[in-house]
C-alpha cells in the first residue's frame, strides 16, 4: 500500500485551540462535522448486515464536503443550501461504486450538482445540500437502497445495471408532466417490483 505524506485537502479547517478546544485530540486536530444519527440508524435498520456501508462512506464524504464545509459569512443557516466541492477519488472506495451511490442521492434531489467537474479533476465537483429534505424523504431513500442494493456486484459486470439505470429506482417523477410541483415519488409497491423485475431477468440470463 502506498501512503502518500503531506497531502492536506484545501478546504480542511484550522485547528481547535484555546476556547475554542474540546480536550480530544481527534477533534481539535481539525474540527469536527456533525453527523446525522439517522443516517446510521436507517443503516442498520435497512442493511444490517454491512448492505449499505458503501452508500454510508459516500454519504459521508459528501455530507462533510457541503454541510461540514465552512460556508460564506452571510449564509443563512436555517434558509440556505450549503455547498462544497468533492471529486469522486477523495472517497475511499471503488469509483463505480462511488458514481452510482452519488447518482442515486442526486436522483432522489437530497443533493444537487452545481458545477460538474472535468475528469480526474482534483478539485471535484460543486455539490450542495437540499436542507428542506424532510425525515421522511431520507427513510424513504434508504427503503429503497436496500432493495436497488440486491443488485450487487461490479457494474461493468453482464446483467448489472448502469449508474443510470440504478439512479432510476430513486428519481423523483411527474405522472403527468403539469409543473414542477405535482413530483412525486414512486411507490416503494413500485419500487420493489421494478427490483424484482430486474433480479428476475438477471437470474434468466445465467
Amino acid at each position: 500500500m502506498v501512503v502518500k505524506k503531506n497531502t492536506r485537502p484545501e478546504y480542511l479547517p484550522p485547528r481547535l485551540t484555546a476556547e475554542k478546544a474540546t480536550g480530544n485530540n481527534a477533534l481539535d486536530a481539525l474540527g469536527y462535522t456533525m453527523f446525522p444519527h439517522i443516517f446510521t440508524d436507517l443503516s442498520q435498520r435497512y442493511g444490517p448486515d454491512g448492505q449499505l456501508s458503501q452508500l454510508i462512506v459516500v454519504l459521508f464524504f459528501l455530507w462533510d464536503a457541503t454541510v461540514g464545509h465552512a460556508q460564506k459569512e452571510d449564509f443563512d443557516r436555517k434558509k440556505g443550501n450549503p455547498q462544497g466541492r468533492i471529486s469522486l477519488r477523495q472517497i475511499p472506495i471503488r469509483r463505480q461504486q462511488t458514481s452510482k451511490w452519488l447518482h442515486a442521492l442526486l436522483a432522489a434531489g437530497l443533493f444537487r450538482r452545481l458545477e460538474k467537474a472535468q475528469h480526474d479533476s482534483k478539485v471535484g465537483s460543486l455539490y450542495e445540500y437540499n436542507n428542506q429534505t424532510e425525515t421522511t424523504e431520507w427513510v424513504d431513500f434508504f427503503e429503497r437502497a436496500a432493495w436497488a442494493v440486491q443488485l450487487k456486484g461490479d457494474l461493468s459486470e453482464k446483467g448489472d445495471p448502469s449508474t443510470e439505470q440504478f439512479a432510476r429506482f430513486f428519481l423523483k417523477r411527474t405522472p403527468v408532466p403539469t409543473s414542477p410541483a405535482d413530483d412525486i415519488f414512486a411507490t416503494p409497491e413500485e419500487h420493489r417490483a421494478e427490483v424484482k423485475k430486474l433480479l428476475a431477468k438477471r437470474k434468466e440470463g445465467r
